[in-house]
């Protein structure tokens, strides 16, 4: 996992995941890494995952690095290629 990741933000070395998960269902508009959904999604299916919290957040953006950005909004999904950048 890079170093950037979710978990090196907690004292603890790891996230605490029911807390991230309260404030997630909070949210409006959540934005995540693919790295940090598989963090998140921590064994569960990322795709069940995401449907469960789309049901509190209107606007759930997945970025895939230099391949893609995946956006979920009233249970559409829309995956768009990223340009590379020179």
């Amino acid at each position: 996992m890079p170093q950037y990741v979710l978990p090196l933000k907690w004292p603890e070395g790891h996230a605490n995941l029911a807390l991230v998960n309260k404030l997630l269902a909070m949210a409006d508009l959540i934005k995540l890494s693919d790295d940090e959904l598989t963090y998140l999604t921590a064994g569960q299916v990322a795709a069940e995952w995401l449907n469960q919290l789309q049901q509190s957040a209107s606007w759930i953006v997945v970025t895939a690095g230099s391949k893609a950005v995946t956006s979920y909004t009233a249970g559409q999904q829309l995956t768009v290629a990223v340009s590379p950048v020179t």
